[in-house]
């Protein structure tokens, strides 16, 4: 069965770094989701709209998610499969973030004199 058929289960072990996902902890029976900025087209725009739910409470935190979003759109940018990957932003609406990061790395024309 593909993934796009079989909706969530169980893919990743996660553990907290700060050993509170131990048994007994705060968060033992928490449940998480994982997301990859690399090869799901969704997580981008799924990153980008907590950033927007957390923005007024956690500043910090959505300005991280932010940076971390833009450096994700880069690497998707930087690949050899960039045409896919291009593809997968703009149908994700971060058109706005492509067209920034394309000026930046696009190789500049030097004038003739």
């Amino acid at each position: 069965m593909s993934d796009s058929q079989r909706g969530i289960y169980r893919k990743y072990d996660v553990k907290r770094a700060d050993g509170s996902s131990e048994p007994g902890r705060k968060h033992a029976e928490c449940t998480y989701f994982v997301l990859d900025l690399e090869h799901d087209m969704y997580a981008i725009p799924a990153l980008k709209a907590y950033a927007a739910a957390c923005r007024a409470t956690y500043p910090a935190l959505a300005r991280d998610i932010d940076s971390l979003v833009a450096e994700a759109t880069r690497t998707l940018i930087a690949r050899s499969s960039i045409g896919a990957g291009l593809a997968n932003i703009r149908e994700n609406g971060i058109e706005a973030e492509l067209a920034s990061l394309e000026r930046e790395t696009k190789p500049r024309r030097r004038r003739k004199r």
